[in-house]
């Protein structure tokens, strides 16, 4: 979804993710699927070298594992990615190659895409006359529902291919066509192409009015109306065009433009000279301004992160203050009581509540277990002995033994990898959450996921209750609302996701870098 939407960089973490279960897992079929999805991400992203690393494996996995209908997709994206590189050989021969195994096996995907990407490369080698034949034969294979398939794309490259045959026609109609769509669909990237190539279009044909317009359109698109550039060539647009519709005025007037040149100059001396001064102050202004904005949300986050230090710190006071005062206080109430019982037990044989006065005994013992279990819930010192996934598995599996909720962990990539007052804030949240579930879910089994990704912390608790309709979301109990507050405080995100008779599912995502140059 990510890559369609173009977003690149939250594609390559999910793919990223997907290959690393993928290795584990030892399933060639998904690893070699997330190489090539990856491939064609960094090249997306302008890193082919990155992009060719992981195609090279897939291809690899490919031809080893007998995965011949992948592998016309995995040599287009290397074609693609030699493209980016600018090595016309390397990319030629990939993508012939993918085009000879998709005429074998009659894969019509991979036919459009090898024919699209020959023509590309023959665009970029100036062959008009190569790419219009693999151009064409893609455009007559596409299949308007396959959403791999981009009609925009390649007709956009027709358009090219014909205007660099001089055929300005030909050219215009396949971009006005390749522009509709692209609107339509909202593709921005092959809106700037078609822009660019309809304002050169226009240029050479004289037609400055239009090529004008399209090139305040594509100013428009890329947010970059004070590029000194792109400004130059609007009015060097805009002068061209005035001077073709005064031509014959500017002959009749050129005898008195030339005793006016001296005193322009001069004027254009002081409007320059003005301009960039105003230019500069307004700069500086702008400077001083979002540097003042930029220390005031510094100061904000700092107070904001000294209050929630605070908070914790409080916090963590008070469940040492009732750990101890549960342990050694009612729990030494509670093993007197016990004490005491026992003792009229063996006072007293003939006793004829004797079985009750065990039964009693007993219920004390487990009373007296579950405050201690309480009591160490409260004031983690296992994190002292142990790392984060020690302490969590130690913590559920007092849980399990209760028999009326399984907890399962899995942790990726932490080892070694946090803190000490980062492994405390995830311990505490995954403390909530199953909290949460015991208390409200009615759920059976559960399961706890905390991952490290390069940057990115995810943590992870899903459980098979009744779950709540969507519209229950935001009705939430204190313990959730204190864990909201904690993670947009933390500049984290949490998402609960949740279906009646499904369970439920909460995501929760940090940035690992940000979060431990945090103060604590």
């Amino acid at each position: 979804i990510y890559a369609f939407r173009a977003n690149y960089s939250k594609a390559a973490v999910y793919y990223d993710s997907s290959l690393k279960i993928s290795r584990q897992l030892k399933d060639y079929i998904s690893m070699s699927s997330c190489m090539i999805n990856l491939g064609g991400v960094y090249t997306s992203l302008n890193q082919p070298d990155k992009a060719l690393h992981y195609l090279e494996e897939g291809e690899a996995i490919c031809r080893q594992e007998g995965y011949i209908q992948d592998l016309p997709w995995v040599l287009n994206s290397k074609g693609e990615a030699y493209i980016a590189l600018n090595r016309p050989d390397k990319a030629r021969e990939a993508l012939q190659e993918a085009l000879n195994i998709a005429k074998k096996t009659n894969n019509e995907t991979s036919l459009v895409l090898a024919h699209a990407s020959l023509g590309s490369l023959a665009l970029q080698q100036s062959s008009p006359k190569e790419a219009l034949t693999h151009l064409l034969e893609a455009e007559r294979r596409l299949d308007p529902n396959n959403p791999y398939q981009s009609v925009v794309g390649i007709r956009s490259e027709i358009g090219k291919a014909y205007f660099q045959l001089e055929q300005y026609n030909e050219a215009e109609q396949q971009l006005k066509l390749a522009l509709k769509e692209a609107q339509r669909q909202d593709i921005k990237d092959y809106l700037v192409k078609v822009y660019k190539t309809l304002v050169a279009i226009y240029k050479a044909t004289g037609r400055y009015e239009e090529a004008l317009y399209y090139h305040q359109q594509l100013t428009q698109l890329n947010d970059s109306i004070f590029n000194r550039e792109r400004i130059k060539e609007v009015n060097e647009l805009e002068v061209r065009y005035r001077t073709a519709e005064k031509d014959k005025q500017l002959l009749q007037e050129r005898s008195n433009l030339r005793t006016k040149e001296a005193k322009l100059r001069e004027q254009k001396f002081w409007i320059t000279g003005i301009t960039l001064i105003s230019l500069f102050m307004a700069t500086l202004l702008i400077l001083l301004y979002r540097n003042m904005h930029h220390r005031r949300k510094v100061i904000l986050r700092e107070e904001e992160m000294k209050q929630l230090q605070a908070m914790i710190e409080g916090e963590e006071k008070e469940r040492s203050r009732i750990s101890r005062e549960l342990h050694d206080g009612i729990g030494g109430l509670l093993a007197s009581v016990k004490m005491s019982l026992s003792a009229v037990n063996k006072a007293y044989p003939d006793f004829e509540g004797r079985e009750q006065l065990q039964h009693i005994a007993q219920m004390l013992g487990e009373t007296t277990a579950e405050v201690r279990r309480t009591a160490h819930n409260l004031l983690p010192d296992v994190l002292t002995k142990y790392n984060l996934e020690k302490a969590l598995n130690i913590y559920c599996d007092d849980i399990n033994a209760t028999n009326h909720l399984q907890v399962t962990v899995q942790c990726h990539g932490i080892e070694g990898k946090l803190n000490k007052a980062t492994e405390l804030m995830c311990y505490r949240m995954v403390q909530e959450l199953i909290q949460n579930i015991i208390k409200h879910a009615h759920a059976t089994t559960a399961s706890v996921q905390i991952m490290l990704i390069e940057d990115t912390l995810g943590i992870i608790v899903e459980d098979n209750g009744h779950g709540f309709q969507s519209t229950e979301a935001q009705v939430t109990g204190i313990g959730l609302d204190n864990l909201r507050f904690r993670v947009k405080a933390l500049q984290g995100n949490m998402e609960i996701l949740s279906q009646e008779g499904k369970g439920t599912t909460v995501h929760i995502l940090f940035n690992v870098t940000q979060l431990e140059q945090g103060t604590w």
